[in-house]
């Protein structure tokens, strides 16, 4: 799927910046070629490869995320499906900021996760911080962590990545990292690792909370 196939993307590509010459790129490059092919007509991307419906959010993110660090890298010819993307994700922003899921208003999971992830691409795509849809994804992500919220550890990685990205220094950070820490194994064999204990947690186990 989909899914599976943005994150692999990512970590080959994080393997070809540590070894540029390798037989990583190669491999790379066909991970790359996949997922544009597999973008839809609107720009977006969903579940699997197969080119109807109209995509959406969380998966669109994923392929952003590879196609952003590859062109970064170097590979070439990403200019179109990047720009196509990142249309088909502003077409998803609310008048408040909030990305939806396929449309905007869409929360079928909340908007916290999505409106970060959203701010992410468009930051790692070069806007501003200061651009005033940024600013208002940002707005509309800052206070959303409360003191006692149970955690939520795709929300806490796209919300950390989305203000580190946008150099603030804010409080919401501060308790990420608390309720992060809170929740990593200290003792016995599955010491380091962290509890499985988000909605998420199901799909991906302890692997996933921990990678997250």
């Amino acid at each position: 799927t989909m899914y599976n196939h943005g994150l692999a993307t990512l970590a080959l590509l994080e393997a070809v910046a540590r070894e540029p010459d390798s037989a990583w790129r190669s491999t790379a490059q066909r991970a790359v070629d996949f997922i544009v092919h597999a973008q839809r007509s609107s720009g977006g991307w969903d579940y699997t490869r197969r080119l109807g419906g109209a995509g959406n959010t969380s998966i669109t993110i994923w392929q952003l995320q590879a196609l952003l660090r590859a062109d970064a890298l170097g590979f070439e010819g990403l200019s179109s499906p990047i720009a196509q993307g990142l249309a088909w994700l502003d077409a998803r922003i609310g008048e408040d900021g909030r990305v939806g899921y396929r449309r905007p208003a869409d929360f079928p999971s909340g908007s916290e996760t999505l409106t970060a992830a959203g701010a992410l691409c468009l930051l790692q795509a070069h806007a501003d911080a200061g651009d005033e849809r940024v600013k208002r994804m940002l707005a509309a992500i800052r206070g959303s962590v409360a003191p006692g919220d149970s955690i939520d550890y795709y929300r806490a990685y796209f919300i950390q990545a989305a203000l580190a990205a946008a150099g603030t220094q804010d409080t919401d950070l501060g308790r990420l990292s608390n309720a992060v820490l809170a929740l990593q194994s200290r003792t016995g064999e599955l010491a380091g690792s962290w509890e499985p204990a988000d909605r998420w947690s199901l799909a991906g186990g302890r692997v996933y909370a921990t990678a997250m």
